[in-house]
């Protein structure tokens, strides 16, 4: 299965633009329901006769669920100011959590051995409350949310939270698509009426409860979390041809440059004589030494088990530095080449 790249679908759905929800109607919720209600309960044949409750958290509830099962298509602007208002009155009641004061592992425990522990906070609630720059949605297969009304799923909560646009999205990549998300597979859209700024939306395994997972399923759930990793960088991520030129231009403007080469990657036979002219220095990686802890670091993150899954054991090598170095002063002095011993690799 061909599976659309973010490059391919960034621009139809405007995702570097900011989107800055309506507040035009704030604070103005029985009105807009009631108002809503009415647009909404005209645009299918079958629910002109629904009954409406008279209290407004029946009426908000039937509205819910007829954006639960309304496919995607356009709201026109006046809805849509009057959905945005509704949407951000109720994020205003609820509050947002911001995660930049949420205390790190590392203050809770102490002692914890994980080293990242300072850059990782464990935090438990709604989140379509965060205020983060992206929440991560478990998403279905058709990527276009979850069609049964008050269903108690992630999915429902955030396109319910967000608003029809985040379904509009969806549907505009998988329309691009052509065929349905991979499961490991994801996809990132603005946020819209939420806090977070974006939305990766990402297939896992469907499991039965109380069934053991498969070597399968443990891969399948491992690749939803490097796709959303992969979508949070990927679009601040420059090509090798945009690095080089940005190494050019710095050098030429008479700045000392370096190479930071890490042996373990790949790179094409032609890649040290692309260098030739624009950097100062080539800096390689000693990969276990030099990960700063004499190679303790790179075992806690597992490192050598992962080289050996993808059958690159004979790259994990603690002389791999001495041969990629070897490889680069064919085409460089050796002074111009450094490599790292018992310090950290620098950036």
């Amino acid at each position: 299965m061909t599976q659309l790249s973010l490059k391919e679908y960034a621009s139809p759905i405007h995702l570097t633009d900011c989107y800055e929800p309506s507040l035009l109607y704030l604070n103005r919720k029985e009105e807009m329901v009631d108002e809503l209600l009415e647009t909404f309960l005209k645009e299918k044949e079958e629910l002109r006769e629904a009954k409406v409750p008279r209290d407004y958290a029946g009426k908000r509830d039937l509205l819910k669920g007829i954006l639960t099962i309304r496919e995607p298509k356009p709201l026109d602007v006046e809805n849509l100011n009057k959905l945005d208002s509704l949407l951000q009155t109720e994020l205003m009641e609820r509050g947002v959590i911001e995660v930049g004061p949420l205390e790190p592992i590392s203050d809770i425990y102490p002692n914890c051995s994980f080293n990242q522990s300072h850059k990782f906070t464990l935090w438990q609630g709604d989140m379509t409350r965060l205020g983060a720059d992206a929440i991560v949605n478990a998403a279905n297969k058709y990527l276009l949310g979850c069609f049964h009304p008050y269903h108690a799923c992630i999915d429902n909560a955030i396109h319910s939270a967000a608003g029809p646009q985040l379904r509009e999205d969806c549907n505009t990549i998988m329309s691009l698509q052509g065929e349905l998300e991979d499961t490991g597979g994801a996809k990132i859209t603005r946020g819209y009426n939420l806090p977070s700024k974006f939305v990766l939306h990402t297939v896992g395994p469907i499991i039965d409860k109380g069934i053991e997972l498969t070597e399968q399923q443990k891969a399948e759930l491992a690749s939803c979390y490097r796709s959303d990793m992969k979508r949070i960088f990927a679009p601040y991520a420059p090509g090798i041809k945009l690095r080089l030129k940005a190494l050019k231009e710095v050098h030429d403007a008479g700045l000392s440059t370096q190479a930071s080469i890490s042996p373990v990657l790949p790179f094409t036979p032609d890649f040290p004589r692309l260098l030739e002219g624009i950097v100062d220095r080539i800096w390689i990686d000693t990969l276990t030494i030099g990960d700063g802890s004499m190679g303790k670091r790179s075992a806690r993150l597992g490192m050598p088990q992962l080289f050996e899954e993808h059958d690159l054991s004979k790259w994990y090598q603690e002389d791999i530095h001495i041969k990629v170095g070897k490889y680069f002063r064919n085409s460089f002095p050796s002074e111009m080449i450094r490599i790292s011993k018992n310090e950290a690799f620098p950036i």
